[in-house]
C-alpha cells in the first residue's frame, strides 16, 4: 500500500527536530565545568547548531522546492 506524506507534517517534523538540536546545543555549553571540557563543548554545540541549520533550513527547502516541481508536473 502507497503511503502519502504530506509536506506540511515534513517541514512540523523538521522544525521540532531543529528546535531538539537547539536544546542540545544549549546543553552542551552548559555543561562546561559539570564534566564536559570547553573544547568538547564547544564541538558538540557546533555539531547541533549544524544540525539545527539542517532541520530548519536545508531540508525544508529542499522538500518545498520537490514540491513546488510535483505540482507543476
Amino acid at each position: 500500500m502507497k503511503e502519502v506524506l504530506k509536506v506540511k507534517d515534513i517541514l512540523s517534523h523538521c522544525e521540532e527536530s531543529a528546535k531538539k538540536c537547539r536544546i542540545l546545543a544549549d546543553k552542551a555549553i552548559e555543561n562546561v565545568g559539570h564534566g564536559e571540557s570547553e573544547e568538547s563543548a564547544i564541538g558538540a554545540c557546533a555539531f547541533f547548531m549544524q544540525e539545527q541549520r539542517m532541520y530548519r533550513q536545508i531540508i525544508p527547502d529542499i522538500i518545498k522546492e520537490l514540491a513546488e516541481s510535483e505540482d507543476k508536473e
